[in-house]
């Protein structure tokens, strides 16, 4: 999350613009000020989400108890321990939730399409932050992530072993 450095606080991170606009209407509907942090960027590049760790929701700090409140997110920066299922609502990613979503997107471009940048960096996030407390979207991301990984692996010993 985002310091409160220069008075604001990321409040959530989502992996598309459309995801971060819901949340920034809810905020704003209730008064918050929201700044979207890569929206720009990832609106015009959405395969760079990766790369750029999502769109951040970002508030004024006196104003995120309240923000992640609306958001369903508690107040926790560590993500919530119930996943946000609400029809409408949009669902933010929260520590290791997001960095396995990341893991699952770069294990899939490295199973199918280039195998060993995608899937070190998915096995790399994987070490690092998969086996801190997720909920059951971040579990089944992680187990997309393993699986795929065990693809892209298989694939480049495939191909090692027949050149």
């Amino acid at each position: 999350m985002s310091s409160a450095r220069d008075g604001f606080v990321e409040v959530g991170n989502y992996s598309s613009v459309g995801e971060a606009e819901l949340a920034r209407g809810q905020l704003a509907a209730a008064g918050i000020s929201v700044r979207l942090d890569n929206a720009q960027t990832l609106g015009v590049l959405p395969m760079h989400s990766l790369a750029l760790g999502g769109v951040a929701v970002v508030v004024p700090a006196d104003a995120a108890a309240r923000a992640r409140e609306i958001l369903g997110l508690g107040d926790s920066d560590e993500g919530t321990q119930e996943e946000q299922t609400e029809p409408g609502s949009a669902i933010a990613l929260q520590g290791p939730d997001a960095w396995m979503r990341r893991a699952a997107v770069a294990a899939g471009f490295g199973s199918l399409l280039i195998p060993v940048v995608p899937t070190l960096y998915s096995l790399y996030l994987l070490a690092r932050y998969g086996r801190g407390l997720m909920s059951a979207r971040g579990r089944r991301h992680r187990t997309i992530a393993v699986v795929f990984n065990a693809i892209a692996v298989a694939i480049v010993t495939l191909v090692a072993t027949t050149c």
